[in-house]
């Protein structure tokens, strides 16, 4: 058996010294150049907070609505205020009053602006799909509902109808308060 050379007192060879300190040194780089993208990101998030609180101060007094439209960012206070008007409560009480109705809603798509009311789905029947339709004619949460496009599809061995209701809620319902 042969002996083994162990020497717990001697120095651990380093020659990757130079390796190491150029990590190091790439390392530091790139901390300082995320830290100088995150103050940036910072300050950019204060600006438009008080950007934001500026618009919110705006539009809350019904005095500076007027003003608040004649400015430049208009158009997109404009469409964030009239999203918001959007009456979602309604519209998703109205669908969760159909849920006895063997139809799946697929999408939902609401323009607040326009005030429109897009419906995707599927029903297993022909007569499933008219009844829903009637019973969103019959709800006086929306106006104009009608059937956009409907056509069988296949759904693996089971045929189903895929179908697109449109529709409009009543100008009441999405005024100021």
């Amino acid at each position: 058996m042969s002996r083994l050379d162990i020497d717990f007192a001697a120095r651990p060879r380093r020659p990757t010294r130079v390796a190491g300190l150029a990590l190091l040194l790439a390392g530091a780089a790139a901390l300082s150049v995320v830290s100088l993208e995150i103050e940036d990101l910072e300050e950019q998030t204060t600006v438009a907070e008080a950007r934001l609180k500026s618009l919110a101060r705006r539009g809350a007094s019904p005095a500076a609505r007027p003003a608040a439209a004649a400015g430049p960012g208009k158009d997109a206070a404009g469409d964030v205020l009239t999203r918001l008007r959007t009456p979602w409560p309604d519209l998703l009480e109205q669908l969760e009053g159909l849920a006895e109705l063997p139809v799946v809603v697929l999408d939902l798509d609401a323009e607040a602006r326009g005030r429109s009311l897009r419906l995707a789905g599927e029903a297993k029947t022909m007569d499933d799909m008219l009844a829903f339709v009637e019973k969103l004619r019959q709800s006086r949460r929306l106006d104009e509902v009608y059937l956009e496009k409907h056509e069988p599809r296949k759904l693996g061995a089971a045929e189903v109808f895929a179908f697109t209701v449109q529709a409009t809620w009543p100008q009441a319902r999405d005024a100021a308060p």
